[in-house]
C-alpha cells in the first residue's frame, strides 16, 4: 500500500514539477493577478473591505515571503481566484529518500567499520559495498531515515 500511496504522490509532483517554470518571476501573485483582471487596487480593497494602503501592503508582503495563507487565500477569494498551496520536493521522492539513506547509511558503516577494525574483524570492500546497499534498501523504508543518530 505504502508503495501505491508514493506512486501517487510522485505522479501528482511531477505534474507540479513539469508546470514549476510557469510561476517563476512573479513575486506577488495578487498584484500580478489584479492587474491581469484590470482591476485597481483600490477595488480589489474594497472587495476585501481593507483600506487601500493595507492592501499595497499585503502585497508587498506577498513579494518578501512575508503574507500569511490565510491573507493569501482571502486576496484570492476577492479576486473569484482560488489559491493552490503545495509543498514540492527539489528533486524526485525516490532521489531524496535514497540520499538520506545513503548518507545516514555511511555514518552506520563507519561507526561499525571502527568497531569491526577495533576487533579485528575487517571485510573486503565487495562485502562492504553489498552492505551498503542492502542497509540504503533497508533504511528507505525505515520509520528511522530521517532521525538524528
Amino acid at each position: 500500500m505504502k508503495k501505491l500511496i508514493k506512486r501517487q504522490i510522485s505522479e501528482k509532483l511531477n505534474s507540479i514539477n513539469d508546470a514549476k517554470p510557469l510561476f517563476y518571476g512573479t513575486s506577488s501573485w495578487i498584484k500580478y493577478m489584479r492587474q491581469a483582471l484590470n482591476m485597481t487596487s483600490a477595488q480589489l480593497a474594497k472587495r476585501m473591505n481593507i483600506a487601500n494602503s493595507s492592501l499595497h501592503q499585503l502585497e508587498r508582503q506577498e513579494a518578501q515571503d512575508k503574507i500569511s495563507l490565510q491573507s493569501l487565500k482571502r486576496a484570492a477569494e476577492a479576486l473569484d481566484c482560488e489559491l493552490i498551496y503545495a509543498i514540492v520536493p527539489r528533486d524526485s521522492l525516490e532521489s531524496t529518500m535514497s540520499e538520506q539513506a545513503e548518507k545516514k547509511a555511511l555514518k552506520i558503516i563507519k561507526d561499525s567499520k571502527l568497531h569491526m577494525d577495533y576487533e579485528d574483524q575487517a571485510i573486503s570492500q565487495k562485502e562492504s559495498q553489498k552492505q551498503f546497499e542492502e542497509l540504503c534498501e533497508k533504511l528507505k523504508t525505515s520509520k528511522k531515515l530521517w532521525e538524528d543518530s
